[in-house]
């Protein structure tokens, strides 16, 4: 077990692709507070050259609000939603939470695990070396270990991204106000990701195709999932008699993801820690029964 955890630590830090997937979600996500601040700034700008102007007065519109000038009741059109963005006091908070929830965080840990799980399987390492083995269980343990270890660095990196990067935005807005907080916020989404991690596994160990993987990670999370919870808590409100607003999501590794968002209460962290350890737990297991029985 300590041979093969060090032949995949040494193997996941030689390799390329997890460097590469960093770098380009710290671009994609770089660019994307970019097209924020920009926003931003054009609405600055328009709201000043309005108050300039007391003659270039704007037509209200659908979707629009008034804003008043202090010093000449210029009125001023802006978006609804740019306006309750930057009346948030947690501006910051809830855009990493928009992040975590959502697929900002999830399509760079997926396209990761994916690359890195079905990279023996390209390699024939899989075939040539774990093939002669009796026990392969290890070899998924250390598989996954060292997984958990590349999603903690793409965590990291991410996170300090957004915290330091986008009160570069705007000190005020952006600033994070509660650190201890954003801290616990950001390590319980860190482990219902793991626990993607270990779908991710699964998947891989059954289908051994990088395409595959990829596909069936991506199409899931962003766009499926959501849509099969519903059908299923449908199916079982009917079947079972339950109440019409019982969801299956919360007993889920999206589900779990998808409602865990800034300013929740303490129980919600509780549940989606237990739910991810039990994804986790099976996951592994189910893994090391697949390629244990499975002909390499």
């Amino acid at each position: 077990m300590t041979n093969l955890l060090r032949m995949e630590f040494r193997r996941l830090r030689i390799s390329r692709y997890p460097w590469l997937t960093l770098l380009f979600s710290l671009l994609i996500l770089s660019a994307f507070l970019f097209l924020i601040n920009n926003s931003i700034q054009n609405y600055k700008e328009s709201v000043e050259s309005q108050a300039a102007s007391p003659a270039a007065i704007s037509e209200q519109s659908p979707g629009t609000e008034n804003v008043s000038s202090a010093d000449n009741g210029v009125t001023v059109e802006a978006s609804d939603d740019l306006i309750d963005f930057l009346a948030e006091e947690d501006a910051n908070e809830n855009l990493i939470s928009q992040q975590l929830t959502g697929a900002g965080y999830l399509i760079f840990v997926i396209v990761f695990a994916a690359i890195y799980f079905t990279e023996p399987y390209r390699n024939g390492f899989i075939k040539n070396f774990i093939g002669l083995s009796s026990n392969r269980t290890g070899f998924i343990f250390a598989k996954y270990i060292n997984a958990i270890l590349g999603t903690v660095i793409l965590f990291i990196a991410i996170s300090l991204l957004f915290i330091w990067g986008a009160p570069l935005i705007d000190s005020e807005l952006f600033q994070v106000q509660e650190i201890g907080p954003m801290v616990k916020f950001i390590s319980t989404h860190l482990v219902a990701h793991l626990a993607f991690v270990g779908l991710v596994l699964l998947v891989a160990t059954l289908t051994r195709s990088l395409p595959a993987t990829l596909l069936i990670g991506i199409v899931y999370s962003a766009l499926l999932a959501m849509p099969i919870l519903d059908l299923i808590s449908l199916g079982a409100q009917k079947a079972f008699g339950l109440v019409s607003d019982w969801t299956i999501k919360p007993y889920t590794v999206m589900g779990s993801i998808d409602r865990l968002k800034w300013g929740v209460e303490t129980n919600v962290y509780t549940e989606v820690l237990l739910v991810s350890l039990v994804y986790i737990a099976i996951t592994l297991a189910a893994s090391s029964l697949i390629l244990q029985r499975k002909d390499v």
